[in-house]
């Protein structure tokens, strides 16, 4: 099962495979996110602390260390599936004893909704298929209790735990309830003490690891608003995935309404109407049957499932986060409800093939089409690494072509800071707290910027597309992005860095920002001597009235008494020595003023 999946996972993430450091398997259904490449950033053995999943990052660390994050990261996403689907194909196996069942339970698991949101943004919750490796384990425990069988099952916890936080909490929550069931279905008095002692240990180590919490570990306590916003919804799981080509507009349509947009992944809980019908015909197929190892399965399933779904659901999610305060995405018990549908939906296609025996193909052929087309888009989920076609244009250029990215959110990219290094510079830190002031082309140039790229529709980028400043020329346009090359030396005098304004605004092409009542202009001099200059800088107050003086050693002092909407004041003529002189604008009455265009007049020397 695992050779078979794993080639199916190759043929539909074949474009992931044949570009492994470029592009990320999954769709973005939220979005591009910045959870998948702070994953990437964690593969790394010396990255150890609260959040530090061992089995996953330190595994991507050693795959990181000869092919690099981005292709470790590919490398742990994929291997999800063929795990999921074999370790599914073994505890459906040992459930049924049905090829037919577990070959359809572990593809379905493998295929899920759930499995692929997550593989799209969480390569820990991805690694679904330990739980159902634990479900395994537990089953055999109970079946025949030994020794081995102990260890087994203890060892694929501590594992499950140490691959992915979230699900050693689920495996530790429902390992009782399947041991339980087992033993309630198998009725012998090694079963029953065999189920007792799974449901002690996992209770004991549940009611440890909640008192360490509450005792003050180091780690994150989210509050109830947040467990309300990441649990289930029932009508999750059923509503059709967000990118099914044909209704997943609706599925967006209902998740906006319930104002849970921000859960969008977690909500991704659907089987699937052909599996949910399959499930139940797989149900009514076992416990109306004589077949008592069918009827074994099909209530462990259903006692899985609906134990499942229960904590995924208010109050249930409510009480376990107040057991337990640093997990909050409740929703991920659906993943675990998935896993004992499927194993429904397998029984269910087993009994129509065997009741149709001359039908099977059709039968089995009809199932593969209606679940492929409710999962649909299946093959070629995948997206660049980068956020923009622009962004991977300028990957191609030589390491000594820096880039200063005008497009990345306040923080930054981590993708864009791994795929270019020290050669990107992102706004939002020095010398570019923002893009869009006066001297920014001034400040590029001297910091030998060669390129500049900026998102498609940002005030910054209608600006310079109807009317570009002096010292750049457009290179190419993207859909999403434009680039921008560079032109003009560094300037005599130019604004090298700013403190104490806001925001960059816009107003009918025009930026500008405002202060609360100090500002300093830190002026370069790029020359060895030094200069005569006269600033002309647009003012605003915001009761259009005041002062605003301005001062810089050495002389410097001069109050401008700022009238009305946005209008160019003289400043000096004064003399600014080689290098960085401090200009303070203060205002005189407290009124806060904004900033707007500025411009430098250089005498002759």
């Amino acid at each position: 099962m695992f050779a078979a999946s794993a080639a199916l996972t190759l043929l539909v993430a074949w474009p992931v495979v044949e570009r492994p450091t470029e592009r990320i398997y999954g769709t973005e259904i939220a979005g591009r996110h910045p959870d998948p490449f702070a994953a990437m950033g964690r593969l790394d053995f010396s990255i150890r602390d609260a959040f530090t999943q061992p089995a996953t990052d330190w595994t991507g660390a050693a795959l990181a260390h000869l092919t690099g994050p981005i292709a470790a990261y590919n490398v742990i996403i994929l291997l999800s599936f063929p795990l999921a689907a074999a370790a599914t194909d073994l505890f459906v196996f040992l459930l049924t004893g049905s090829s037919v069942a577990s070959l359809t339970a572990g593809l379905l698991v493998m295929f899920a909704p759930f499995h692929l949101a997550h593989a799209a943004y969480h390569p820990h919750i991805a690694q679904i298929g330990w739980q159902a490796l634990v479900f395994a384990a537990v089953v055999a425990f109970v079946d025949r209790p030994t020794v081995v069988g102990g260890v087994a099952l203890g060892v694929s916890l501590l594992w499950l735990g140490a691959a992915d936080f979230y699900g050693g909490f689920i495996g530790l929550t429902l390992a009782p309830v399947v041991a339980l069931t087992r033993a309630v279905t198998a009725r012998t008095h090694r079963s029953i003490a065999a189920a007792v002692f799974v449901a002690i240990g996992g209770i004991i180590t549940l009611a440890g690891v909640s008192w360490w919490l509450h005792a003050g570990a180091a780690t994150p306590h989210f509050d109830d608003a947040q467990v309300q916003m990441f649990r289930a919804r029932w009508w999750a799981y059923v509503l059709p995935p967000v990118d099914q080509p044909i209704w997943g507009v609706h599925s967006v349509q209902t998740i906006g309404e319930a104002a849970a947009m921000p859960a969008i992944v977690e909500l991704q809980l659907t089987p699937g109407v052909t599996v949910l019908l399959l499930a139940a015909c797989g149900a009514w197929f076992a416990l109306s049957g004589n077949d008592t190892r069918e009827r074994q399965a099909a209530l462990l399933a259903l006692a899985l499932t609906s134990a499942a779904a229960l904590a995924s659901l208010a109050p249930v999610a409510i009480w376990l986060h107040d057991a337990l305060p640093v997990f909050r995405s409740m929703a991920r018990f659906g993943g675990t409800a998935g896993i004992g549908i499927s194993a429904l939906a397998g029984l269910g296609l087993a009994g129509l093939s065997a009741r149709a025996p001359s039908r099977r193909t059709a039968i089995l052929a009809t199932a593969v089409l209606a679940v492929s087309l409710e999962y649909a888009p299946l093959p070629w989920r995948w997206r660049d690494v980068l956020p923009t076609a622009a962004h991977r244009w300028l990957a191609g250029f030589p390491p000594s072509a820096a880039v200063l990215d005008c497009s990345t959110p306040v923080g930054g990219d981590a993708a864009v800071e791994m795929a270019f290094g020290s050669r990107v510079t992102q706004a939002g830190g020095p010398p570019f707290w923002d893009c869009g002031d006066p001297d920014m082309v001034a400040r590029a140039a001297a910091n030998r910027i060669a390129f500049v790229l900026l998102r498609t529709g940002t005030d910054l980028a209608l600006a310079w597309e109807n009317d570009p400043p002096g010292g750049v020329r457009v290179m190419r346009r993207f859909p999403g992005a434009s680039v921008y090359a560079v032109t003009s030396a560094p300037p005599p005098v130019f604004v090298d860095r700013f403190w104490g304004c806001g925001p960059r605004e816009w107003r009918n092409g025009t930026s500008f920002c405002w202060t609360r009542e100090h500002v300093q202009l830190f002026v370069r001099n790029t020359g060895r001597d030094p200069v005569r200059v006269t600033l002309s800088l647009s003012l605003q107050t915001a009761s259009g009235g005041g002062a605003v003086r301005v001062t810089a050693p050495p002389e410097i002092a001069q109050s401008i008494a700022p009238r009305g909407p946005f209008k160019p004041y003289g400043v000096g003529p004064f003399t600014l020595p080689p290098g960085l002189t401090t200009l303070t604008l203060e205002a005189v009455d407290r009124n806060a003023f904004a900033i707007g265009p500025w411009r430098w007049i250089v005498e002759p020397s």
